[in-house]
């Protein structure tokens, strides 16, 4: 068994998986039911907007992945290829990254009921293979899930202060 926390409403992780243009980027929150967490989830499935449709992730066509995971995307989907990717590769990578975060334990399967997974994923907007998407995704996803559920040791948090001077990203470059 992994050393999670115990409890999971509010927790938060984040990930990015693969390199640019089939990158994916998470962001994920876990929410137990009865939170105000586990509201917000359900809220966000009532709160669409143009290029915004948040929906629950599925292994394919009555194939709900649990614990339920409500999908909203950073990107506007306004092109029908980039939609395709985003709703088949995209999607299916994120739902067998939380099920690789059951089977190593980081999700008690206990709780699976009674969990809730509110994703926000951005997907390159140049992004065009479909089997590196998925592959991408669910990396993203199984990471974000562990970052999620793991206590912030001092360790990590030295590591920040060692790094945080120096810090670089995908979009800065900069001195």
């Amino acid at each position: 068994m992994n050393s999670t926390i115990k409890g999971y409403d509010g927790r938060f992780g984040e990930a990015y998986g693969g390199d640019l243009p089939n990158g994916v980027h998470i962001n994920v929150v876990l929410a137990e039911r009865g939170s105000a967490t586990y509201a917000e989830a359900v809220r966000s499935m009532a709160s669409p907007s143009k290029g915004h449709v948040p929906f629950l992730a599925c292994l394919g066509a009555n194939n709900l992945v649990r614990p339920t995971t409500v999908v909203v995307n950073k990107v506007t989907l306004e092109d029908e290829e980039y939609g395709r990717l985003f709703s088949g590769a995209t999607q299916i990578g994120l739902s067998q990254g939380v099920l690789d975060a059951i089977k190593e334990n980081y999700i008690d399967e206990q709780s699976i009921e009674d969990l809730a997974l509110l994703v926000a994923c951005w997907l390159d907007p140049d992004a065009k293979e479909e089997t590196t998407i998925r592959l991408n995704a669910r990396k993203a996803m199984y990471e974000a899930i562990v970052k999620a559920t793991q206590p912030v040791t001092e360790n990590y948090i030295q590591d920040q202060l060692n790094f945080y001077e120096n810090a670089r990203n995908n979009f800065y470059k900069g001195n």
